[in-house]
C-alpha cells in the first residue's frame, strides 16, 4: 500500500507541477505575441532610381542640355529617384518627437537636386493637407513636423544631377525620439525577409529575457510531460503483471476467496 500510495502522490506532483507550468508558459506566450513590442520606426525607401538619359552608344552628334548647360561637355547625366518615407513600426511618430535643432530629411551625396521635390503619393489625407517640403541653399531636403501613424507614409520625387562617373547616394538626416537611425534601403532590401538568427533571437534584452524565460518553460513542460508518460507506463506495466499474476495463481478447490488485495 505504501508504494502505491507513494506511486500516486508522485504522479500527483508530476501533474501539478506540468499544469503550474504551462499556466505559466500560457501567461508568458500571451504577453510575447499577443501584446507587441512597442518600435518606434522610419524607413526611406527607394522606390526607384531611374537615368534620365539612358543611351549606351555614343552618338558623336548628340548633345542634351539641361538649363542651357551641355550635360556631354560636362560629362553629367539625370537620374530620377522615387524616395518613400514610411513608418514601419507600431507606434506614431508625434510632433514632440521630432528635434527642432535637427530636422527630418535627406540629403544626396554626389550628386545635385536641380527641382523642388515633389509629393507624389501620401497614405493619408492628413499627410497630403499638412506636409511641407523645403530645399535649401546646400540642397538638403527638409520636411516639416508631422505626426506620422503607423503604416503611414509619403512619397518623393527627385530629379538629380550627377557625374557620370559616380553615382548618387541618399542619406537620411534628422532626429526623432526613439529612433537611433533611420535606415535608407531600396525596395528589393526592404522586401527581404529576415534570415532565421535574426528572427529568433532579435529583439531588445527584455524580449531576450522573455524569450529565454519562454523557452525554459517549454522545456520543462516537455521534461514533465517525459516523466509523467514514464510514470503512466510503468504503472501500465505492473498491472498487467499483477494481472497475469492473478489468473496463473492456482487456486485450490473448494477454496473461499474472502478479500484479494491489489
Amino acid at each position: 500500500m505504501n508504494k502505491i500510495q507513494s506511486k500516486i502522490t508522485t504522479k500527483l506532483v508530476v501533474q501539478i507541477f506540468v499544469g503550474l507550468i504551462g499556466l505559466i508558459s500560457a501567461l508568458i506566450s500571451i504577453y510575447v505575441f499577443i501584446i507587441p513590442e512597442k518600435v518606434t520606426k522610419l524607413d526611406y525607401e527607394i522606390l526607384a532610381n531611374t537615368n534620365v538619359l539612358d543611351i549606351n552608344a555614343d552618338v558623336s552628334k548628340l548633345d542634351i542640355t539641361y538649363d542651357s548647360t551641355s550635360l556631354k561637355t560636362t560629362n553629367q547625366s539625370l537620374r530620377i529617384i522615387n524616395i518613400r518615407v514610411v513608418n514601419s513600426g507600431n507606434e506614431s511618430i508625434l510632433k514632440n518627437y521630432y528635434d527642432d535643432n535637427d530636422p527630418l530629411g535627406i540629403i544626396v551625396k554626389d550628386g545635385k537636386i536641380v527641382e523642388k521635390p515633389e509629393i507624389i503619393l501620401t497614405g493619408s489625407d492628413y499627410i497630403k493637407k499638412n506636409l511641407i517640403v523645403k530645399l535649401d541653399s546646400s540642397g538638403t531636403i527638409f520636411f516639416n513636423e508631422i505626426i506620422i501613424e503607423p503604416g503611414d507614409f509619403f512619397n518623393v520625387k527627385l530629379l538629380v544631377l550627377y557625374n557620370k562617373n559616380q553615382t548618387p547616394k541618399i542619406q537620411s538626416t534628422g532626429k526623432i525620439a526613439g529612433i537611433k537611425e533611420i535606415p535608407v534601403t531600396s525596395i528589393e532590401e526592404s522586401k527581404e525577409q529576415y534570415s532565421f538568427w535574426k528572427t529568433t533571437f532579435g529583439g531588445n534584452i527584455i524580449t531576450q529575457i522573455i524569450r529565454l524565460l519562454a523557452y525554459t518553460l517549454v522545456g520543462f513542460i516537455i521534461l514533465g510531460l517525459a516523466i509523467s508518460i514514464t510514470i503512466g507506463i510503468t504503472e501500465y506495466n505492473e498491472k498487467r503483471k499483477r494481472k497475469k499474476l492473478f489468473f496463473n495463481l492456482r487456486i485450490p478447490r473448494n477454496t473461499t476467496i474472502i478479500k484479494w488485495m491489489m
